[in-house]
């Protein structure tokens, strides 16, 4: 018959306590959230518009800034306001990983706000306050239309 040694006992003991420390400092640790997709992801986000050269911008003139963002890309790029006086079908044409091109067609005087939409849907924006201007008149005393000579 074969006995076991108390030496052998104790020795595989302290194996299974060394395992059993390992395995919960394992499940103790925390990892780095490395999954733009997880809702609690932060990342290296960040939008910023770079304003105007100078002053004086007019309506029916294309204005295109330049935007930085952080390390990490966002999902969509867009303005949020005010969409009503953009042309966003020009707007549309022209954003790109690194511009925006603004397009007024009436004068408006207030805040342009785009928005970085990141993958896990947060949501960070970039102001820019501005003055657009009509410099256009009409002079004259007769009206005119389409067919009149």
């Amino acid at each position: 018959m074969r006995y076991i040694s108390t030496k052998s006992i104790a020795t595989a003991g302290i194996l299974l306590a060394l395992v059993a420390a390992a395995a919960t400092l394992f499940h103790c640790t925390s990892f780095p959230n490395n999954n733009p997709a997880d809702s609690q992801y932060h990342g290296d986000y960040s939008l910023t518009l770079t304003p105007f050269p100078g002053t004086g911008q007019e309506i029916f003139t294309a204005y295109t800034l330049a935007y930085t963002t952080g390390k990490d890309t966002f999902e969509l790029i867009e303005i949020a306001s005010p969409r009503s006086i953009l042309d966003t079908t020009l707007f549309e044409d022209m954003l790109t990983d690194s511009t925006i091109t603004l397009y007024f067609t009436q004068p408006y005087q207030g805040t342009v706000t785009i928005t970085g939409t990141r993958p896990n849907q947060r949501i960070d924006t970039a102001a820019l306050t501005v003055d657009i201007v009509n410099p256009y008149r009409i002079a004259g005393d007769s009206l005119y239309s389409v067919g009149d000579e």
